[in-house]
């Protein structure tokens, strides 16, 4: 077992009556008065053995080799350039796709749709029946209509 080994001299009352005190009281004066000796299985106290260097400088480039030159914009010959075509105007194949669930609901009950434009630009679906009844589809899927 490593465990470190201390020798303890007391002055005066030859050695007898710091020890009679207990060994703790004994240990304490003798450290304060500098009368311990230890030997101890740890090495003593030894500097690092690591050199702290400082950080190598950054090397210097020339921004001549290293910068791409400046870049300039590019402007378009208009002469080359391909024609613009005017937006589509939406039409029929607007409609084309996925109809939305009012729809599809008119047509599954065999009405037929058609559509009007209000004062404002938007379109309005209408559900006509058979019959020749009209709902507004929307108003056809919430059941406010009936044939």
């Amino acid at each position: 077992m490593n465990r470190a080994v201390c020798f303890v001299g007391v002055a005066g009352q030859g050695g007898r009556g710091a020890a009679a005190k207990g060994p703790v009281l004994a240990l304490a004066v003798a450290m304060s008065m500098g009368l311990v000796a230890c030997s101890s299985p740890m090495p003593p106290w030894e500097s690092p053995r690591t050199t702290i260097q400082p950080a190598p400088q950054p090397r210097v480039v020339s921004p001549s080799s290293s910068v791409a030159p400046p870049m300039r914009p590019i402007v378009p010959n208009p002469s080359v350039s391909p024609p613009v075509s005017q937006p589509s105007l939406p039409q029929e194949s607007a409609r084309t796709g996925t109809a939305n669930p009012a729809s599809a609901y008119c047509l599954q009950r065999g009405g037929q749709l058609e559509f009007s434009t209000r004062a404002g630009g938007g379109e309005v679906g209408v559900c006509v029946s058979p019959g020749g009844d009209e709902c507004e589809e929307w108003a056809f899927l919430r059941g406010s209509c009936t044939w």
